[in-house]
């Protein structure tokens, strides 16, 4: 099993972005839930590497 370490902020930097629009209309989040999406599919693919 391959342990992959956080690769900086990015992730952190994407859910507070997410966090920040709580007040926000839902089709404002979609943007930050793409970003989130993507990052998360990229260590996924990475984890299975």
């Amino acid at each position: 099993m391959t342990i992959i370490e956080p690769a900086g902020d990015d992730l952190e930097a994407a859910l507070a972005f997410a966090e920040g629009l709580k007040d926000e209309p839902l089709p404002a989040h979609v943007e930050a839930f793409e970003r989130v999406h993507t990052i998360l599919q990229d260590r996924l693919a990475r984890a299975d590497a």
